[in-house]
């Protein structure tokens, strides 16, 4: 989004929004990558570490924002407490110990 149309990252972060404060420190960091670029050869003017420092940290943010599941109307408020608490859905029926007794041939 343009610079004109984004908001400070601070009321972003303030709102306690972990996935949109997430993308606001995405299009952060990316803005300060993309500043520092020399206008003729655009090679960045940062310090080596602090550009490998910047490109890690922009990669570990957009991992941790798909990892986040996106609201949609649809979604059960179930499947986000699961997605939330990282819990599978558990087949029971294929996971349920047999009941009775023995077979007539003796194996099951």
């Amino acid at each position: 989004m343009p610079k004109s149309d984004r908001r400070k990252l601070t009321e972003v972060v303030k709102e306690e929004n972990l996935r949109e404060s997430l993308e606001a420190v995405r299009d952060y960091i990316a803005d300060q990558l993309e500043g520092n670029l020399c206008n003729t050869c655009l090679n960045s003017r940062l310090r080596t570490g602090d550009q490998a420092s910047l490109i890690l940290r922009l990669t570990t943010v957009m991992e941790a924002i798909e990892k986040i599941p996106k609201v949609d109307a649809e979604v059960s408020e179930l499947t986000l407490i699961r997605g939330r608490a990282g819990t599978k859905e558990v087949d029971f029926k294929k996971n349920a110990r047999q009941q009775g007794g023995r077979h007539a041939s003796g194996t099951r």
